[in-house]
């Protein structure tokens, strides 16, 4: 049963009703329209008249064009007989001729407009000549044959010219009654006149459409049946509930009708259905939902900037390092080991104690980057560059942080702050890039401003030129063309990168996610294993890794490699700090959507425990985390 295909022909049926007038007798408090659309709702009460319905229906197609026909030869008929009153007898062959000329030429010109009409789009297929003509009244006759006339009677004896006067008034008198009212209406005897839209939304027919609208009634193609629907869909509050977790969890207050069902079809208000205070109140309170979600993008863009520039570190309470005599040694010496937790509690324990120290709030950033922490990363980050403004590892480690976070603009402002801050380069910042009117922002622009985008990129091509060996270069413009999702141009960069400097892990790791987002996941497996060959706790170069399996459907790989990133980035410690909960969270939902996607339930349920030993059993992992 396909209920799109039952709408449509629903919507055909009311459509194709908007456009008959005839085929089904008429009672004095029926009209010919209600009653059609009446047989139409006894149809979908019961299967056995759909039938007989759908019989009518095609003939109350037919009868249409007969009887356009029947009207225009009826009113050329009342135009000979007022004839015929004021003048002589005379043959019919020598008046017929002119007349019927006109009579045939008025046809073809209506056939035309017909044509002309459709080809606007209008529906006008079905209404002809007869909709420009004084209705009259007549009983719907069986077949072509019973509307002619039995005898042709003789005709008066008129000159042509008066003839041809008469036939031009009755057309006018037509004409007058098309423009009197453009919009056709219907009336029964004792009731108001209706207009054809008032009459649908007053009819048994357009309740019926709205059944299947609202999903109430079905159509069963294989019995060729009425069904009982489900109803209009209703909002699951489970679901509603979780959106309004994850705005929290976000940091997004939005209003509250965000998370409430929308009403049914049927219930919408217009002024013309319903209480007009009570949609008034709606409207109201629509323009201020508006209002509140204006006010919330302009709170969320206030909240990005300060979070972009933001240099209020969050550091790890009870820190055991705190305590320690040579924090910042000891955490160069775990970072050889490749234990990247204990590394960043270390060089967060130097920076409490010292916030002036640039050099540990520059490791600090680029330690939490390789462990999965961006966001902790950029606030460190931007503590060693508020020191020391024309630092490049600094700005180049923001670069790529922000290109991580999505945060376009400030990932191109840092690579443009590599580039004019540094001295063999700096005399870039002096040529003026003209705008480009026919600048092509099909692709880039939504992703990054494209102006900005080009200037940049015009920057370190040129810096490139002056350069070809520089090897940074390559890599910020690999960043830069990640930035507008041009995954391409971005892996022949870093590959050129990874030829110059082969032994730097961060470049064999930029070249597998470059490669991986632009769906080469295999190819990109091969350089996170160069990157883990050179530094086996690379924690984003095992997260990463999980990705590409999970999107060539390897999951039990990608689990093993989730889990392994998990112990790598905890290293042993408990955090407890928020942005280290919520990096580590951001591990967990990872690992439980794949276990999803290997149907392991069970699993599933362990995962909201936050506990590791379950899982290094389960993937045999015992001596390897």
């Amino acid at each position: 049963m396909d209920c799109n295909t039952g709408m449509q022909l629903g919507q055909q049926f009311s459509k194709d009703a908007t456009m008959m007038h005839g085929g089904v007798p008429m009672s004095g408090a029926m009209s010919e329209q209600d009653a059609l659309m009446v047989g139409a709702q006894v149809a979908g009460a019961n299967p056995m008249m759909a039938a007989q319905w759908a019989q009518n229906f095609q003939q109350q197609q037919a009868m249409q064009a007969m009887r356009q026909q029947h009207e225009m030869e009826q009113a050329f008929q009342n135009s000979q007989q007022q004839q015929a009153a004021a003048a002589q007898s005379r043959q019919m062959l020598g008046m017929a001729g002119p007349q019927q000329q006109q009579f045939m030429a008025q046809q073809q010109q209506a056939s035309m407009m017909n044509a002309a009409m459709m080809s606007q789009g209008m529906m006008a297929a079905n209404m002809g000549l007869g909709m420009m003509m004084p209705r009259t009244q007549y009983q719907p006759l069986p077949n072509l044959s019973a509307l002619q006339p039995k005898q042709q009677q003789p005709l008066a004896n008129l000159a042509p010219a008066a003839q041809d006067s008469a036939w031009a008034d009755q057309l006018s008198q037509q004409q007058w009654s098309t423009d009197y009212s453009q919009v056709q209406t219907f009336s029964a005897p004792g009731m108001e006149d209706k207009t054809v839209e008032e009459r649908i939304k007053d009819s048994e027919f357009y309740k019926f459409m709205d059944q299947v609208k609202n999903k109430e009634v079905l159509i069963d193609e294989e019995k060729g049946e009425l069904v009982q629907g489900p109803g209009p869909e209703v909002g699951v509050p489970e679901d509603a509930e979780y959106l309004r977790h994850w705005a929290e969890m976000e940091g997004l207050h939005m209003p509250e009708s965000v998370f409430q069902s929308p009403p049914p079809a049927s219930a919408m208000m217009s002024p013309e259905n319903g209480d007009p205070d009570a949609y008034v109140k709606e409207m109201d309170m629509a323009e201020n939902d508006v209002e509140d979600w204006a006010q919330e993008y302009a709170e969320m863009q206030e909240r990005l900037q300060k979070v972009t520039n933001s240099t209020d570190y969050p550091f790890e309470p009870n820190n055991p390092y705190m305590f320690h005599d040579f924090p910042f040694d000891e955490g160069m010496e775990m970072l050889q080991l490749g234990n990247l937790a204990e590394a960043a509690l270390a060089f967060e324990a130097v920076c409490h104690k010292d916030s002036s120290n640039e050099k540990a709030w520059q490791i600090l950033g680029t330690t939490q980057a390789e462990n999965e922490k961006d966001g902790l990363a950029i606030i460190a980050l931007n503590n060693a560059r508020k020191l020391n403004p024309r630092n490049l590892e600094v700005h180049a480690a923001l670069s790529v942080s922000h290109t991580n976070e999505r945060n376009a603009d400030a990932a191109m402002d840092s690579l443009k702050a590599w580039l004019v801050n540094h001295p063999e380069y700096e005399q870039l910042a002096s040529v003026s890039i003209p705008p480009n009117a026919e600048l092509d922002v099909q692709e880039t622009f939504f992703f990054a401003d494209p102006s900005r985008m080009r200037e940049a990129r015009t920057l370190y091509e040129a810096a490139i030129e002056m350069n070809p060996s520089d090897s940074q270069l390559f890599t910020n413009l690999g960043v830069l063309h990640n930035v507008a999702h041009e995954f391409d141009e971005a892996a022949e960069c870093f590959r050129k990168a990874v030829a110059l400097h082969p032994d730097d892990p961060k470049m064999w790791n930029k070249l597998g996610a470059t490669l991986a987002n632009g769906g080469h996941p295999d190819q990109a497996l091969e350089a996170y294993n160069r990157a883990l060959d050179i530094n086996p706790g690379y924690v984003r170069a095992m997260y990463n890794m999980a990705v590409a399996y999970s999107n060539m459907s390897q999951y039990n790989m990608a689990a093993r490699q989730i889990v392994k990133a998990i112990a790598s980035q905890q290293g042993g410690t408990k955090p407890s700090g928020e942005g280290s909960i919520m990096a580590t969270r951001n591990m967990w939902d990872l690992l439980r959507m794949t276990l999803n996607l290997m149907d392991r339930d069970d699993l599933v349920q362990l995962t909201y425990n936050e506990q590791l030993e379950p899982f290094v059993k389960e993937f045999g992992l015992e001596g390897h985390v």
